[in-house]
């Protein structure tokens, strides 16, 4: 009871440290790479903003300074969510970039990555990286969101599962200590089978909403081979 009761906390922690709004004065642009691939020397876009539930949220005091881009709200200001406006020049595409970082601060000094061109989704873990290729659109001054709201994919990754899991694995614990070994191992085994049957349909689901930039974690996919060890050790 306290480990499902635990799990349940700390996956309700982890969620909105991850997924809910984050808090920033100043924000930073880093293009790394253009779309003809050569490295970034310059932003490569018009400008950037925020999004706060879904609306637009223009910054202020635009700055540049070789592939980076440098905006300041008035104070600090809490998102969920970030935009780019690509450059409205004709046959600018090739200098669009397509792996690229967005960086907040309070200070300029410490900077902390809270978006980026590619995310790595692993086992209660996400990771915004700039190093995934982004499929930037070649539409002259077309504005592109970069949502952080989470969709069912997410929301099945990391608040169903663990609670599935740690009530699945309290039963087997159960059955156990009630000397009921083959109960137990029963309910172990379904445990797993409803876990790996969870993340692939999770990892199924990204894939079919078109998750821009996201990379899965080799976490998720080792429960496809849970269930088959286990049967062989019970066997």
């Amino acid at each position: 009871a306290i480990y499902f009761v635990i799990a349940v906390r700390l996956s309700s922690l982890h969620w909105h440290a991850v997924f809910g709004v984050q808090t920033a004065t100043l924000f930073k642009f880093t293009a790394v790479q253009l779309r003809n691939g050569q490295p970034a020397s310059h932003p490569g876009i018009a400008e950037f903003g925020l999004l706060q539930n879904g609306c637009v949220v223009h910054l202020l005091n635009a700055s540049t300074s070789a592939s980076s881009m440098t905006m300041r709200s008035g104070n600090a200001i809490t998102f969920d969510g970030w935009w780019i406006r690509t450059r409205a020049d004709t046959d600018s595409e090739d200098f669009d970039p397509v792996r690229f970082r967005l960086e907040g601060s309070d200070d300029g000094i410490s900077w902390a990555t809270q978006g980026g061109s590619s995310w790595i989704l692993g086992n209660s873990n996400v990771l915004f990286t700039g190093t995934g290729r982004f499929n930037t659109p070649s539409e002259r001054g077309h504005v592109l969101q970069m949502k952080h709201a989470p969709g069912w994919p997410s929301i099945a990754t990391e608040e169903v599962h663990p609670i599935l899991a740690s009530a699945g694995f309290f039963v087997a614990f159960c059955l156990a200590l009630c000397r009921w070994r083959r109960h137990a191992a029963t309910a172990f085994f379904m445990t797993l089978c409803m876990s790996t049957c969870l993340m692939i349909a999770t990892a199924l689901g990204f894939l079919l909403t078109d998750v821009q930039g996201l990379k899965l974690g080799v976490a998720p996919l080792c429960y496809a081979w849970a269930p088959v060890w286990l049967h062989a050790a019970l066997d």
